[in-house]
């Protein structure tokens, strides 16, 4: 028969400690139940056994010994520390008594062909009780029918001689063996049915734990991202606020200064207009700048007219031309075929790791890889700078932790040798 199988010393210590714990329960009812047994059906012996002389008294005798034995130790184990956990002790040589007193006593009748039949199969089932295992089993099941068979071979009326012991001999050998077999099987089943309890709690335990940790996780990605929301609608405000003062304080006074020119050209003499018209001409040309930085706010006009690749390499010139960090580019064309709103967040995001590495870093050299994988796109920008405090952190940070959040990506930095390297990945 399968059955699970223990995996360690702890499970068949657990187990045994249970085994112990259902027959200090199971075994003080069994007990009680056969002297009940043997009590209720007592007057029955008169029927059974009229006329048989010796019988009757033998048959008495055996359920006192049953009752005198069984009531006692049933009441006795639940309550006496040392059985409670020391069940078989107990009950182990009770039983070889009570079926040691059955073979006695069945000799002790003299013509007991019906008492022995019956009791060469009863003696061996007594240790289906006992939930042990094999090595043992076969220990107490021998034990037991050597009990009852010894002591009905060395009664002293030899009753070994009567014509049907060597026939009920063998039936007791036989029934020794079939006890054992049956018992364990029962004892396999009870082992396989506890491990896979076991394993069931030890599955719901981890699943509880994993469970929990889910729950912390999904909290702290909650708490997340409400601060990146609440992030993202403070940099709207201040975007807004930006574009709004930009428009006032720029575009609004410069088409202001434009109509008082046209005001004044109007009674402007041939060379005082020509004074004017240059001056409007510049103007212009100031809010041609103006409009194309609010743009480029909006939208990065690069990107637009050059892709992204080509727009991170015109960012990296710009940057080496004005503070002499130079760059190194690794990128596949193939960026470009991306949605708009990632070839803009990786664009920012390069825009504002530069703008960092050359406020913060003092580095001399910055390396710029994009990655087009299968299901994402990975950027990786890395400095020989002096590196990033552990607990750094500041707006341009969180607005690229803001822009991988948006598009379901991470970002995330690490120490380099030497220097800082940030990964931004987004999925396609």
């Amino acid at each position: 028969m399968q059955s699970a199988e223990p995996r360690t010393a702890i499970d068949q210590v657990a187990f045994g400690v249970w085994v112990d714990g259902v027959m200090v329960r199971v075994l003080p009812r069994v007990g009680l139940a056969i002297a009940l047994a043997a009590l209720v059906w007592w007057p029955l012996d008169r029927l059974v056994f009229r006329g048989t002389g010796g019988d009757l008294a033998a048959m008495d005798a055996f359920r006192f010994l049953v009752i005198g034995t069984l009531v006692p130790a049933s009441l006795l184990l639940p309550r006496w520390t040392w059985a409670r956990s020391n069940p078989t002790l107990i009950v182990g040589p009770l039983a070889a008594l009570i079926v040691a007193g059955c073979g006695w006593l069945l000799a002790e009748a003299g013509n007991s062909e019906p008492l022995w039949f019956s009791f060469t199969y009863i003696a061996p089932l007594f240790g289906l009780h006992f939930v042990v295992p094999l090595r043992t089993r076969i220990g107490v099941e021998i034990a037991l029918s050597a009990a009852c068979g010894g002591a009905f071979l060395f009664h002293p009326s030899e009753a070994w001689i009567h014509p049907g012991a060597g026939a009920c001999l063998s039936n007791l050998v036989f029934v020794t063996a079939l006890a054992t077999a049956l018992g364990h099987v029962v004892y396999l089943a009870l082992r396989s049915g506890f491990l896979l309890g076991r394993r069931l709690e030890e599955k719901q335990s981890a699943l509880l734990v994993l469970t929990n940790n889910l729950e912390d996780r999904v909290l702290a990605q909650t708490r997340q991202l409400r601060a990146l929301h609440g992030r993202a609608q403070e940099t709207g405000a201040e975007q807004r606020q930006r574009i709004a003062r930009d428009l006032h304080d720029g575009l609004g006074q410069q088409l202001a200064s434009l109509r008082l020119l046209a005001g004044l050209g109007v009674d402007a003499g041939e060379e005082e207009a020509r004074r004017l018209l240059a001056e409007l001409d510049e103007q212009v040309g100031d809010i041609q700048r103006s409009l194309r930085r609010l743009l480029d706010a909006l939208q990065p006009r690069l990107v637009e007219e050059r892709g992204l690749v080509g727009a991170v390499r015109e960012l990296l010139l710009d940057t080496e031309r004005r503070w002499g960090l130079a760059f190194s580019l690794d990128a596949p064309g193939a960026l470009d075929d991306l949605p708009d709103s990632h070839r803009t967040a990786l664009y920012r995001v390069c825009q504002e790791a530069l703008h960092n590495t050359v406020r913060h870093a003092a580095a001399g050299l910055v390396r710029v890889r994009l990655q087009l994988e299968v299901d994402r796109v990975v950027l990786e920008m890395s400095d020989d700078g002096r590196g990033m405090a552990p607990d750094r952190s500041g707006r341009g940070l969180e607005g690229i932790q803001q822009r991988a959040a948006e598009l379901g990506g991470r970002a995330s930095w690490q120490p380099a040798e030497p220097g800082t390297r940030l990964t931004f990945e987004v999925p396609r």
